[in-house]
């Protein structure tokens, strides 16, 4: 797989970077080697950003270390109060997932690339249904960090 990479200034929500610069609804957003986000709309002069902290947004998640999926959930009030987001789903029969894990985007996402590292398990409990867990992972890019970072970069498929 081949990338393009390019960089912007990030403002609140929005990026100084558009349409002339190649720029497109659906790519993926990393500052560091952490996922931001993902493009939503696009200007000639500017793109907006959803944030993987947003309420309204899923990103199909892996554990490196098992190769087990599962799904990683907004959260702004948990990543406010905690530093933390929310997991899901995860089928872990075997208890091998453990506290420190790294958690990268899955190959069964449509809309985030395979392998964009997320964070790091920071907790992991038997969920309500007792067949998957449950827990949080903390961010390899918090956003208050994005604020002194200054430049993020777009990742899209070429």
């Amino acid at each position: 797989q081949n990338f393009h990479l390019s960089s912007a200034t990030i403002l609140p929500k929005k990026r100084n970077r558009g349409e002339k610069d190649g720029i497109l609804p659906g790519m993926n957003v990393i500052a560091g080697s952490g996922l931001v986000g993902i493009i939503t709309e696009v200007g000639p002069n500017y793109s907006k950003v959803r944030s993987i902290i947003d309420d309204a947004n899923n990103v199909s998640a892996m554990v490196t270390s098992t190769g087990d999926n599962f799904n990683v959930s907004g959260n702004l009030k948990t990543m406010n109060d905690s530093l933390v987001i929310t997991f899901s789903e995860l089928r872990d029969d075997q208890n091998l997932v453990k506290v420190g894990d790294p958690v990268i985007t899955s190959y069964v996402s449509d809309q985030y690339h395979q392998g964009i590292l997320i964070g790091y398990i920071a907790s992991i409990e038997n969920g309500p249904n007792n067949l998957t867990k449950i827990g949080t992972i903390t961010r390899i890019c918090p956003p208050m960090k994005l604020k002194k970072i200054g430049n993020a970069k777009h990742l899209a498929r070429h």
